[in-house]
């Protein structure tokens, strides 16, 4: 192997130097520009943002004070729970028994990860948080050929029909799907969630309200 003199690593040390200075110049007054928002980066400093900073530490503050009310709803979507610090805080609120947690999932499998961010297990789930699946608006499940011979005549376009290795199910409209590895698969997107909002949902997912003794209320 070839080295280089000591003279060109010189030269290309001191052009991949201009050139750091050269984005450092132009990138800092972008950089001034985003600080000035109030929003968190996806950074090595996102925890520090979050629970350091006086404004940001007041809205997890209000977070929590609004989770500790009755009757209060918290609707997620588009949340991983990857933030220890977020986490807890919907951890803590788990204890108020008038609050109702609705988490909806992107798609069947998104439940078991986010439970394994809290304190209980699969088969523990607080009865004040309920989580949304792709799966739970599965309408029907079959064959291609039997869904051939069923609907072969029949308009399904207010449905989302997924086709996988001879297997067929159909979803309600509220599914989304999308194409992965020559894979459909079900999911629930932003569409998803703009079309379950509109719905009549309240009695669906309605928590269980307790008075003072812990009785439950009608």
């Amino acid at each position: 192997m070839k080295l280089l003199n000591t003279e060109v690593t010189e030269n290309i040390v001191e052009d991949i130097n201009k050139l750091a200075e050269l984005s450092k110049k132009q990138i800092e007054p972008i950089i001034a520009e985003i600080e000035k928002l109030q929003i968190v980066l996806p950074t090595k400093r996102k925890f520090q943002t979050t629970v350091i900073e006086e404004h940001y530490f007041n809205m997890l503050r209000l977070l929590s004070y609004e989770l500790e009310k009755e009757q209060s709803a918290l609707i997620v979507f588009g949340f991983s729970f990857y933030d220890e610090h977020i986490s807890d805080v919907v951890q803590r609120s788990l204890n108020n028994p008038n609050l109702l947690i609705l988490i909806m999932c992107y798609q069947d499998g998104n439940k078991e990860d986010i439970i394994s961010k809290f304190n209980f297990s699969l088969q523990a789930i607080p009865s004040n948080i309920v989580f949304i699946e792709p799966k739970d608006f599965l309408i029907e499940e079959m064959t291609e050929q039997e869904f051939t011979q069923k609907y072969e005549d029949t308009d399904l376009s207010q449905y989302t029909i997924i086709k996988n290795e001879g297997q067929v199910k159909i979803y309600s409209k509220d599914v989304n799907k999308y194409l992965y590895d020559e894979t459909q698969v079900p999911i629930l997107n932003f569409s998803s969630f703009n079309s379950i909002l509109e719905e009549e949902f309240t009695n669906k997912y309605q928590s269980v309200f307790l008075n003072e003794e812990g009785e439950e209320i009608e």
